[in-house]
């Protein structure tokens, strides 16, 4: 896109110092009418026309190369065949979405088995906690957490 967009620019550039040098007044015949105006003016202004029909030639380009891939794939749809197999690559929609899914390594089996002796002897603390305590003062908490980090 840069590349492109560079070289569009150089080629105005030049086209605009050409133009510029030659500046003199000619006479542009019309199919009906003559007209008398600056030669820089005749060369921007066949300069723009240019480049604005190849723009609309490369649309219409691009609409028919589009409608003839939609149409293909259809085919292939048709025909049981993943356009992904055939192009080899994925749909953005699918590689933002297997991207997004976060990797999950399994567990060693003992550190299972600590992970939920921990949960289960936290839960247990809390709810045991919660019962004798009405409102589970700050020493009952401490203790709590010197108790884990004994278990650590």
């Amino acid at each position: 896109m840069q590349k492109s967009f560079i070289i569009v620019l150089v080629t105005g550039l030049v086209v605009a110092m050409f133009a510029v040098l030659n500046a003199k007044p000619v006479e542009v015949n019309m199919i009906f009418k003559t007209f008398v105006m600056s030669q820089a003016i005749v060369i921007l202004v066949s300069a723009t026309l240019g480049a604005l029909a190849m723009f609309l030639m490369n649309i219409v380009q691009v609409m028919k190369l589009k409608k003839q891939v939609k149409q293909l794939s259809k085919k292939l749809v048709n025909a049981g065949i993943n356009t992904d197999d055939v192009t080899g690559s994925k749909s953005k929609n699918k590689a933002k979405k297997e991207q997004k899914q976060p990797v999950v390594e399994p567990v060693e089996k003992p550190m299972a088995e600590q992970l939920e002796k921990t949960v289960t002897k936290k839960t247990e603390d809390n709810v045991f906690n919660s019962t004798n305590s009405a409102s589970g003062s700050l020493t009952d908490a401490l203790n709590n957490v010197k108790e884990d980090e004994k278990l650590q």
